[in-house]
């Protein structure tokens, strides 16, 4: 799972962020979900 985030390049992100600003925050919101499912897994 951490491993996608790694692939997307920094300019694709950069770029949503400034065409689309509330679709960065819900990935922020499911890298922290994400971030929560694994640390409770384990």
């Amino acid at each position: 799972m951490a491993n996608t985030t790694r692939l997307l390049p920094d300019r694709r992100l950069v770029e949503i962020s400034n065409s689309q600003p509330w679709r960065l925050s819900l990935h922020a919101i499911c890298l922290a979900v994400g971030t929560a499912v694994s640390k409770t897994l384990d």
